[in-house]
């Protein structure tokens, strides 16, 4: 994966040639850096960008919505979680059974719309690498298949994913002085992987919380699920807002405009 960078079949000029309505992109016939990579602010010759706003206002919607869900979620765990103690303290807070029913019932919901979450991430992830192989062609370290499967590959989804966005916020970041960090890429990833690694824990606290009658522990495992949950989904709509953007940006630069060559001076600092 860190070997010289294999182009994939997105990353060939005129692979999306034949696209539809989107973004229209157009290159000089002459450049004065020939034999270098294409420089960054010059799209690849006769390429055409897909439309990503929509998806991504769809998907910053979803997450808006799995984040009210969640916070509920979070809101009825400690409630539960605040009538335990009540009742050890001698004091009746109503039903427990009734609480639980309830955060079961939230879990439900919580769970089908982060299946919505997930498909609208897969479909908006995949269009952005698409774009970033017309911005910066053979920059891109891994086919397209890699954008969606990726994260289903076990194991290698705790890395190999972040490695594409990396190359996705790279190629997609504008040339020129005022480039920002990546610095937001790499917390949600960090809270990323936490989350993923919640869920074997939260499975197994549920199960074992069946058997027992005191299912405190795995309340408290939840609302630790849930805070992590909701700082990742706050940092993932970051990082869509900001490589939607940044990619909208090079695609509204005007045709011609001359810009620094990334294969004399290197790859941008972001």
């Amino acid at each position: 994966a860190y070997g010289t960078p294999t182009p994939s079949a997105y990353a060939t000029p005129h692979a999306h040639a034949s696209g539809g309505p989107a973004y229209q992109m157009s290159q000089p016939a002459t450049q004065p850096w020939q034999g270098y990579q294409s420089p960054m602010g010059y799209p690849a010759p006769g390429t055409r960008m897909r439309p990503i706003r929509g998806l991504a206002t769809a998907l910053m919607s979803m997450f808006g919505i799995w984040l009210v869900l969640t916070l509920l979620d979070m809101a009825l765990n400690i409630s539960l979680l605040d009538a335990y103690f009540a009742q050890d303290a001698g004091v009746v807070t109503g039903d427990l059974h009734a609480k639980r029913s309830d955060v079961e019932a939230m879990d439900s919901g919580t769970g089908v719309a982060a299946l919505v979450l997930v498909v609208l991430w897969l479909v908006w992830f995949r269009t952005a690498y698409i774009n970033s192989t017309v911005l910066n062609p053979g920059r891109q370290r891994f086919g397209s298949g890699y954008s969606v499967g990726a994260w289903f590959i076990p194991i290698a989804q705790l890395w190999l994913p972040k490695q594409i966005a990396n190359d996705v916020w790279t190629s997609s970041t504008p040339p020129g002085p005022g480039r920002g960090g990546r610095a937001v890429l790499h917390w949600w990833w960090t809270f990323f992987v936490m989350m993923f690694l919640m869920f074997p824990v939260n499975g197994i606290s549920e199960i074992v919380g069946d058997n027992v009658r005191d299912q405190r522990p795995s309340v408290i495992i939840s609302v630790i699920d849930d805070s992590i949950g909701i700082l990742t989904a706050l940092l993932a709509i970051a990082v869509v807002r900001r490589i939607t953007k940044m990619q909208e940006q090079r695609a509204a630069r005007p045709v011609g405009q001359p810009q620094q060559p990334a294969g004399v001076f290197g790859p941008p600092a972001a």
